[in-house]
C-alpha cells in the first residue's frame, strides 16, 4: 500500500467503491477451542444468509487465515470471509450504505491503471 501513497488505513476513501471483483468462495468465521486460533469454516455461495444452522453439511473444510490475512481482516467468529477473483481497481464511486454484497452495474467508472516500478 505505501507505493500507492496509502500510509495508513485512515488513508483509504471511503462510502466509495474502490474496485470490482467476483466472488468465489466463502468461509464463517469460527473460534478453534483447542488451538485458541480463529479459522474460517467453508460454506457454499450464498448459504451465509440462508443457513441459520452453522452445523449445516455445507460447513466442511476449514482454512486458517495467513498473517497477512490476519493483518488486514476482522478474524472475528460470527463473520465472513470471502474469497475473490478478478479483482480490479477502479476511480472510488460514491456508494454509501451499501457494506454488503450487492450487484453493481460497471458502467460509468474509470479502470485504474497499475504502474509497476
Amino acid at each position: 500500500m505505501h507505493k500507492s501513497g496509502i500510509a495508513m488505513t485512515r488513508d483509504l476513501p471511503v462510502g466509495s467503491v474502490i474496485a470490482v471483483a467476483g466472488l468465489v468462495d466463502c468461509y464463517y468465521i469460527v473460534n478453534n477451542p483447542g488451538t485458541n486460533v480463529d479459522i474460517a469454516k467453508h460454506i457454499s455461495v450464498g448459504a451465509e444468509s440462508m443457513t441459520l444452522d452453522k452445523r449445516h453439511p455445507d460447513f466442511s473444510k476449514y482454512i486458517v487465515p495467513s498473517e497477512q490475512e490476519i493483518a488486514f481482516g476482522d478474524w472475528t467468529p460470527g463473520r465472513y470471509a470471502w474469497i475473490l477473483d478478478n479483482v480490479r481497481l477502479i476511480e472510488p464511486v460514491p456508494a454509501k450504505g451499501r457494506q454488503r454484497l450487492w450487484e453493481w452495474n460497471e458502467e460509468g467508472f474509470t479502470w485504474v491503471s497499475r504502474q509497476t516500478g
